[in-house]
């Protein structure tokens, strides 16, 4: 099974989860085009802060962990904010958001996938981020 990444910000204690997007892993992030957006917006909106992704398969108390001082259960407290900037993206124009792609299921249960499509066409929108 591929690995599962997830953004994390330390410095804002804010992530986003993209279990429900159609983008965890590698590939799926960089090949689709709305995963994509959804990720370079986040990091492009903060540009200073400590940002990486975590995989699925890194302990917190391996030398590899990416976030020295914060353990995984730690990151599940921090605030999601992936409807936020879902949210932010429709209203830019730049995603359309089409009801539910499909229904995985996964050791963590079933899990909705959002049907969500890049459907930018260069035309920039007046937007307020949160």
């Amino acid at each position: 099974m591929a690995l599962q990444y997830e953004l994390v910000n330390a410095t804002k204690r804010e992530r986003l989860s993209l279990s429900t997007l159609p983008g965890r892993t590698k590939h799926d992030i960089a090949g689709n085009p709305a995963a994509a957006a959804i990720v370079a917006w986040y990091m492009m909106e903060h540009p200073r802060d400590r940002i990486t992704f975590v995989t699925d398969d890194i302990a917190d108390t391996h030398p590899a962990w990416p976030l020295r001082g914060a353990t995984r259960a730690e990151l599940e407290r921090y605030r999601d904010v992936t409807v936020d900037v879902i949210t932010t993206l429709v209203a830019a124009g730049i995603l359309e958001e089409r009801g539910r792609g499909f229904v995985e299921t996964s050791d963590r249960g079933r899990v909705i996938v959002r049907d969500l499509r890049n459907v930018w066409n260069g035309t920039p929108q007046t937007v307020e981020t949160p």
